[in-house]
């Protein structure tokens, strides 16, 4: 008797296809003794014609597909004779694709460089096989800023993110599928905030608090005319006083966090320029003259009206005296 190759398939978690059949009995076609059964397999999508895959005399074959978003792979096995006609079995199909999310990227830090003064990421890279890049993203819901291409990216500026605001940022992986990798966890940048009183050699540094990473302190710089940075102090507040040199013009400052891992993240710098305050070049008493009934003095006088006075303090001696 002669019976019809019988194809069976299942697909397996590790990206392969198990294939197993029947033999055509114990009666073969004639010129069909001993001859190799040979699979062929057809992506319906990809491909308009079948694809030799391989031949053996045995009746079973695990099949490693190749990397495929999204298809439906069919199978079939065929057996020759020697006058050029073939046996064909069955066709067994399974829709396949990549769906698997890769591994997300491990954020470390928000900073602000501190020579462009602009907003900046690091992380360590996806370990997923098949990563593509990388997707930034603000905000909450966290809406995309931008795309960088490239497995082994890791650091990214973000030339529209305003080093005076806060900025709140993740991550995300997205592989040769455009599958994406769940969202890190935001990190937001510190921004400062400097004020002095008028008159007052006292300066309040305030900040927002870094969120990302754990902080253990924050350390607090500060520059005066062309000197460089220096620490001046630091503290797990989220702001701090200082005294200045009121006699040198110009100030810097900028705050730092320091995590436990001792990861650092740099704020926004703020200068701060002092002025001093203009003083009349010149007040003339024109004149005194004393009212009629001697009952007060009247005074004339001229003053340098190219600045603006609030007010004049007058001073009266009398008898000479000082």
């Amino acid at each position: 008797y002669i019976r019809t190759i019988y194809l069976t398939s299942v697909l397996n978690n590790d990206n392969t296809v198990s294939l197993s059949w029947t033999s055509m009995g114990a009666d073969t076609p004639p010129g069909s003794e001993n001859k190799p059964y040979k699979v062929y397999r057809r992506l319906k999508r990809l491909e308009s014609d079948w694809q030799f895959i391989t031949e053996q005399t045995t009746r079973t074959y695990t099949d490693v597909l190749p990397q495929i978003c999204s298809d439906t792979v069919l199978y079939r096995i065929v057996v020759e004779n020697n006058n050029d006609c073939f046996s064909s079995s069955n066709q067994v199909m399974h829709l396949i694709g990549d769906t698997e999310i890769p591994n997300m990227p491990n954020l470390q830090r928000i900073s602000v460089e501190q020579n462009s003064q602009q907003v900046f990421l690091e992380w360590t890279p996806s370990n997923s096989d098949d990563v593509l890049g990388y997707v930034v993203c603000s905000g909450n819901p966290c809406v995309t800023l931008d795309t960088i291409w490239g497995a082994d990216a890791s650091s990214y500026t973000c030339a529209q993110c305003s080093s005076e605001q806060i900025n709140s940022l993740a991550v995300m992986a997205f592989d040769t599928c455009f599958n994406t990798s769940l969202r890190t966890d935001r990190h937001s940048n510190m921004v400062l905030d400097v004020e002095r009183a008028d008159c007052s050699d006292e300066v309040k540094l305030s900040w927002n608090e870094y969120e990302g990473f754990d902080v253990r302190q924050y350390e607090i710089y500060k520059k005066e005319g062309a000197s460089a940075f220096s620490l001046v102090g630091n503290t797990q507040n989220t702001n701090y006083q200082l005294r200045i040199d009121p006699t040198i013009q110009t100030h810097a400052f900028y705050v730092v966090a320091v995590g436990n891992n001792n990861t650092v993240s740099y704020s926004n710098a703020v200068n701060l320029t002092l002025t001093s305050a203009q003083q009349p070049e010149w007040v003339e008493i024109r004149k005194a003259s004393v009212a009629e009934n001697n009952k007060g003095v009247e005074l004339e006088f001229f003053v340098d009206a190219s600045i603006v006075v609030n007010k004049y303090r007058l001073k009266r001696s009398e008898n000479g005296g000082e």
